[in-house]
């Protein structure tokens, strides 16, 4: 295949022809729109050749590793390279540097404008698995704890990770549900209008996330994306029964600093059944598998995405595109931007 470069070139050699070709006045009218067409859907071709395998070379990936603000020159190059326009950060977001990440796990199915307060503790009202009777309650804890921090630190993003993952929901995800709750909640109930409205202003959805490794990845793309930097602190709110697994698995698999990582638990004691399985998970499953990559991991995975969604981040963070795609044996060891 002709590198993509050669595709630029020869794009703009049609349209040199479009513009000085044909002979007679409609025949060249009709070739020159021809060739112009043609020159577009190639210069089109350049640039999804570019994105696809071009900039992101092993150099430019190092380079946005190691740029002190997590990559953002070296993102901004790679798109400009590519002939696009890269998002720039949100003024009043980019100089956050704590990432709350609330683990999303179930949909609910209420609207801010269209349901009272007290419908989020209704069961009805949500998606869940049938092991999850009883635990309405413990999702709203978990967002409202993401709301009192978010309000406590004003350097925090917050943001609720969770994917399109029930085919009952159809395209609404975990996330969005969440953050529906968040407003039904009144953002920082215990606090004034002001600083409801500054946390709202510090909140986002992250809508891919499958897998409890994946809120964790996601969530730092997210934040890479909106403030144009990747977090100096890291805290994730979830059940207690799962700080094993983030703090020994997915925050190594992460490559994330243990003294800058927080798991905050709330919820009751699992029983001892979910004890059991939560402790084959980690050690028979995660530990041989710490990117979800195989086996009963990655079917899990493909059952969470009816949507058939594709995650952009490789794209949005190249800093981590090698980490998003890595597959073992053991963590990933290359550099990365914290």
């Amino acid at each position: 295949m002709a590198p993509p470069q050669r595709w630029a070139e020869y794009a703009a050699g049609v349209a040199v022809g479009a513009v000085g070709g044909g002979s007679g006045v409609g025949g060249s009218l009709r070739r020159r729109r021809v060739l112009l067409a043609t020159a577009a859907a190639l210069l089109a071709g350049a640039v999804v050749l570019v994105l696809l395998s071009g900039p992101y070379t092993d150099a430019t990936v190092a380079a946005a590793a190691g740029h002190p603000r997590g990559g953002a020159a070296a993102t901004t190059a790679v798109l400009t390279q590519a002939g696009l326009d890269p998002a720039p950060a949100l003024p009043a977001l980019a100089g956050l540097t704590h990432l709350i990440v609330v683990a999303c796990h179930a949909v609910f199915l209420g609207h801010e404008y269209r349901s009272m307060p007290a419908d989020i503790y209704n069961e009805s009202n949500w998606i869940l698995e049938a092991y999850q009777s009883g635990q309405v309650r413990y999702f709203v804890e978990h967002i409202a704890e993401g709301l009192e921090r978010a309000a406590q630190d004003f350097a925090a993003l917050l943001v609720f990770s969770g994917g399109q993952t029930r085919p009952r929901a159809g395209p609404r995800s975990e996330a969005q549900s969440y953050w529906e709750v968040a407003a039904l909640l009144g953002w920082a109930p215990s606090r004034s209008a002001q600083e409801a409205t500054d946390v709202a202003a510090r909140a986002t959805t992250e809508e891919f996330a499958r897998d409890s490794l994946e809120n964790l990845l996601f969530s730092l793309c997210r934040f890479y994306e909106l403030t144009g930097r990747y977090p100096e602190r890291v805290t994730v709110i979830s059940f207690p029964h799962k700080r094993e697994r983030f703090e020994q698995v997915h925050r190594r698999a992460a490559a994330f600093p243990a003294e800058r990582f927080e798991f905050v638990g709330i919820g009751p004691p699992p029983p001892d059944v979910a004890v059991a399985f939560e402790h084959a998970l980690v050690h028979e499953q995660f530990s041989k598998d710490p990117y979800a990559c195989h086996g009963p991991l990655r079917e899990k995975r493909l059952s969470r995405n009816p949507q058939r969604r594709t995650p952009p981040y490789a794209e949005s963070c190249p800093a981590l595109r090698g980490l998003l795609s890595y597959c073992g044996p053991g963590f990933y060891t290359s550099r990365l931007p914290w």
